[in-house]
């Protein structure tokens, strides 16, 4: 399964993971951090969980990720109380920075610093074939 970490706000990311036909790929927001059954524990992939389409599955199922969110903006965290949102979106951006540094699969995008989503990418248009499960790239795909 890829994964795709992006704002809900991020309509390209919405578009490509829509549109994609070669393999398992899905979106995942700031509000999926907010449902039951993440599980992060440093050294032990095996019993580690994340939350993806509401459903539980072990982070040893997924076999990449993309990384468009910088951060957390608090402004996404429309299910938490307005006063708590700007403390939870530094949580969510501490977590989400160790979770991508434990995962055992590729990154594109890896966490630099301060930033989720590392350096910009250098071009407007990513191959994104590395991820696809066959390898085989018919239309390479404009993200930004």
């Amino acid at each position: 399964m890829l994964i795709v970490l992006a704002s809900c706000y991020d309509e390209a990311a919405r578009f490509w993971v829509e549109n994609w036909t070669d393999g398992d790929v899905t979106l995942l927001t700031p509000d999926d951090l907010s449902k039951i059954g993440w599980r992060h524990y440093l050294g032990s992939l095996q019993d580690s969980t994340a939350v993806i389409n509401d459903q539980v599955i072990s982070v040893e199922q997924i076999t990449g990720v993309l990384t468009r969110l910088p951060c957390v903006f608090e402004q996404e965290l429309l299910s938490i109380v307005e006063n708590d949102r700007p403390y939870v979106a530094a949580e969510m951006t501490a977590f989400l920075g160790s979770w991508l540094a434990h995962l055992s699969c590729p990154i594109l995008n890896r966490p630099y610093t301060d930033l989720l989503n590392g350096n910009k990418l250098a071009t407007s248009t990513v191959d994104l074939c590395s991820f696809s499960s066959r390898n085989v790239c018919r239309n390479p795909t404009s993200i930004y």
